[in-house]
Parts: C-alpha cells; structure tokens; sequence
C-alpha cells in the first residue's frame, strides 16, 4: 500500500488543517524485543485475523488521492486502541459484573455538561509497563525499540495535557512535530469504532484484548511507513491519540458501550459532577508513577 509523499522528502500529502493481559506469544507472531515492548512483525503479511482485517479498513479508508497520509492513519489507529481501552473495560468487567462501574472507572463531569471517565485500570491498560502487562504503549513503542530508536516519546507531557485540556477545545488535539499535519483528528478517527468493534467481534477476539489487538494494527502500520515516518513519532503519534480517546464518554460514540447505571457510582443524578476539573491531575498522574 503506497503512502503519500511530502515536498521535500517530508512524508504524507499537506492540507491545512492493565487489565490481565494474553502472554506475548497469544498475540500473531509476537515476540519480546525489550522488556514489556512487543515487536509484531515487518509488514501486513505478518499480521493475521483481527488486526490485520484493521490494517486494511483504516488503509482503505484513509487512501485518497494524494496516498495516504502516514500520522493521520497511525493516529487514527491510536484513538481507536484508546477507546477500545475504556470499552475493553465496559465489556470485559462492567457488564459482566466482575467489577462495579465506580470501581472500575472515575466519572468526571466538565462545567460545559460533558463527561469524561479516568482511572487506575484504564491507565494501566493504556501505559503499564510492569512486568507481566502489556498495554498499548508497551505494543506501540515495539518498533522504534526494534528500530534502534535512541530514545522513547514521554507520556508525562501527554498526561499532562490531556488532563489540562479536558472539557476546552484542546482536547485531543495532539501537540505532534510542526512537519506533521493530521487530515483527522482524533475525535473524528473515533467515527469508525462500528466497523473496527464489528471486525473484533467477527475474529472471535475477547473485550479485554480489543486495545491490544487494535495496538497490533497500530504498530503494524508505524512498520509499514518507518522509511517516510520515524518509528519513535509513530509511536509518539498512537499515544497521543490514545490517551484522550480513552476517556470520551463512550455514549458520544457510534456503537460505544456504558452501562447506564447512576447508582452504580453510589451517587443521585446531580452529584455526578462533583469530580471537577481541579482532581483530575490526581486522578491521572497517581496511575501514571507505576510506569515513571
């Protein structure tokens, strides 16, 4: 599949604007390349089932006329892997009842009425490194690991931003190199979450691993264009579409899962904002020092 070409050797066309996880060799052809990093393969012929079918769609959706735009498709994958997180979450423990919605997740209501959700499980899901997790991130940094990349993106600054930016426009909007430019944003990306639940469902493949295969698709495609797109800001690319995607309110989203249950936060109706804007840096970093 070709991708668009940058003037100047830039790549892409120009347009303004843990939950227990599978043991690595559960995923197609896995293996470890550092510890809690994950390589998948060189290209789509190594993919199989789910993730592969996802490499397709989102390569098919994002192809137009200039190619395809290289950070718009990784991001693309990025925010579904996200809310895949917080819906793996919504499936595999909520509606199951192996854990209460207020344990599970923390709702956070904005002073504009909308709603966001953060919590231990879903940063784990998103960013763990420990031992025995995989997660988004420890799939999605794989390929710059195996590349020789020097160094890795930090997530701080994107936990950071995501948890100030909650309920303003900036939400989302990812703070990419100025060489970059998203013909989608993240939110818009989300849009394709029926088709992408659809493939999961059909390949038999378990809520709790939704993200991770997602994740695969993801580090699939970093692979595919690390000649036009450094595989370090590919993976820069997924969590900075990852990390806010996770906490949308999934009744915003085509074909998104919450178990409507206000008594479930132990709360009535008009409490539910009383989580405001001034915790959510406790509520986001204190998950985040497990992976620091």
């Amino acid at each position: 599949m070709a991708f668009g070409k940058r003037p100047g050797g830039l790549f892409g066309s120009r347009q303004p604007p843990t939950a227990s996880a599978p043991a690595p060799s559960a995923l197609p052809g896995s293996r470890r390349i550092a510890s809690n990093l994950i390589g998948i393969g060189k290209g789509e012929a190594d993919l199989a089932g789910g993730a592969a079918r996802i490499v397709r769609f989102l390569l098919d959706s994002y192809n137009d006329e200039h190619g395809i735009n290289a950070e718009t498709v990784i991001s693309a994958a990025g925010a579904l892997a996200g809310f895949a997180a917080q819906e793996a979450i919504w499936e595999g423990f909520v509606r199951p009842g192996k854990i209460a919605a207020a344990q599970a997740l923390v709702r956070v209501g904005t002073k504009s009425g909308e709603t966001y959700f953060f919590g231990d499980l879903l940063n784990a899901i998103l960013m763990s490194t420990q031992e025995g997790h995989l997660s988004i991130w420890g799939i999605a940094a794989g390929p710059a690991v195996k590349l020789g990349a020097q160094s890795l993106p930090r997530l701080e600054p994107i936990v950071a931003h995501c948890s100030e930016t909650v309920g303003t426009p900036a939400f989302g909007v990812p703070v990419l190199p100025s060489n970059l430019a998203l013909k989608e944003l993240p939110r818009q990306a989300l849009r394709h979450w029926p088709q992408i639940k659809s493939i999961l469902l059909s390949a038999g493949i378990q809520p709790l691993h939704w993200p991770l295969e997602i994740g695969v698709a993801a580090q699939n495609l970093t692979l595919q264009a690390k000649d036009i797109l450094p595989a370090d800001i590919g993976a820069l690319v997924v969590m900075q579409a990852a990390i806010p995607m996770s906490k949308v309110d999934p009744r915003t989203v085509p074909g998104g899962t919450m178990v409507n249950d206000r008594a479930a936060y132990g709360l009535p109706p008009d409490m539910f904002a009383d989580v405001r804007l001034n915790s959510l840096m406790d509520v986001e970093w204190r998950p985040c020092r497990i992976m620091c």
